[in-house]
């Protein structure tokens, strides 16, 4: 206890995608189970709902937009000018937020920032003087990097000057080489395996254990044109597809499910064989969790992806389809070649929660 309370963390975590969200809920259960004194405040534009049942968190959405991301023009594809358009508008307004931000800290008592990855919170924890560590695979101006060169050259070392402002960064794998922070510490990966054995989570799902087909988990944000759907379970009839968004007379091999809120995502994606996503770090690391093989369409325009298509056939089965059989729902071909592909040659520790969890409550 300081002053009478309860030690604080204010957490916060970009809005970009589900992935850094996923993986701070992990980390913070795992606070939570280690220091349960602990208070902590989620500082994100992310769904509240993904950090439901953690005890002793609470989740405030910000005022104003702190962390720009990228801009996409969909799933698949980044826009290079709209996103730099954002992050140039982000950082014309920094004063102002730093400063919302440091109120912010002030009114729930902050002890320690953390940061997964808005730069931002670094240059509000300065201001009223706390201490900030940053945790990621990746950092904003390493993302930036090929779409902001010339004229737009400052916005990047404006990303790294913030950057210099943490103590540390705990530096997940399947990232890039960081700079500018004051020291990286390397931690395991962090991913979310499955709570439930297999044959609990069927029986949630309202599926059959006896059923020995193949199970294929199509985990696509945003979901996918139904008929693309239906086209690839027509194609393939010895798997069974799992999809759950609305489906209208789906054919005998497509289940359209319904996660309870016991059921976690990890543990839906343990009791398949492949899962067929965009790849992301979220999805890579549960994939690697879970022993679940990836069928993905290639993404324009995302730098990590050339990191992720490099490392990642070194501890899980994966393989790309085109972006036009993935759209047609043409998977047979490709997803019958994953099927049959030898497991990986290599495994990676997987409890980069725990250690993560480990660091920051030394620090508060």
């Amino acid at each position: 206890m300081k002053n009478g309370r309860a030690p604080t963390i204010a957490y916060y975590v970009s809005g970009h995608g589900f992935g850094h969200a996923r993986r701070t809920r992990q980390v913070l259960l795992a606070i939570a189970k280690l220091r349960p004194n602990v208070r902590m405040v989620v500082r994100t534009s992310a769904p509240a709902k993904l950090f439901d049942g953690i005890e002793n968190t609470m989740v405030v959405p910000p005022v104003e937009l702190f962390d720009p991301g990228v801009v996409e023009r969909d799933t698949l594809t980044i826009d290079p000018a709209a996103s730099v358009a954002r992050l140039a508008e982000v950082l014309n307004r920094r004063e102002r937020i730093v400063e919302a931000e440091a109120e912010f800290l002030r009114d729930v008592g902050a002890d320690l920032v953390v940061s997964d990855i808005p730069f931002l919170a670094a240059d509000a924890a300065e201001a009223v003087e706390t201490a900030a560590i940053a945790v990621g695979n990746f950092t904003w101006d390493w993302i930036f990097e090929p779409f902001a060169g010339g004229s737009n050259e400052g916005l990047i070392e404006e990303i790294r000057r913030s950057h210099e402002k943490f103590e540390m960064i705990l530096h997940l794998p399947l990232g890039h080489e960081v700079t500018r922070f004051r020291k990286v510490v390397e931690v395991p990966l962090l991913a979310s395996p499955a709570r439930l054995d297999r044959a609990t989570t069927l029986r949630k799902l309202g599926l059959h254990e006896s059923d020995s087909r193949p199970r294929v988990l199509i985990a696509m944000r945003g979901g996918l044109a139904p008929r693309a759907i239906i086209a690839a379970a027509n194609q393939s009839p010895e798997v069974q597809f799992l999809v759950t968004q609305a489906i209208e007379n789906p054919p005998e091999n497509l289940r359209v499910i319904h996660p309870a809120a016991e059921i976690d995502f990890s543990d839906i994606l343990e009791a398949c064989e492949v899962a067929i996503s965009k790849v992301g770090y979220g999805i890579l690391s549960d994939c690697i969790a879970n022993e679940t093989a990836l069928l993905y369409p290639p993404r324009i325009g995302f730098r990590e992806d050339e990191i992720s298509q490099r490392v990642c056939p070194r501890y899980m089965r994966m393989r790309e389809i085109s972006r036009a059989d993935f759209e047609a729902g043409n998977w047979r071909g490709e997803l019958m070649a994953l099927l049959r592909q030898a497991p990986a040659p290599e495994s990676m520790a997987i409890n980069g929660d725990r250690v993560i969890a480990g660091v920051i409550s030394e620090l508060v």
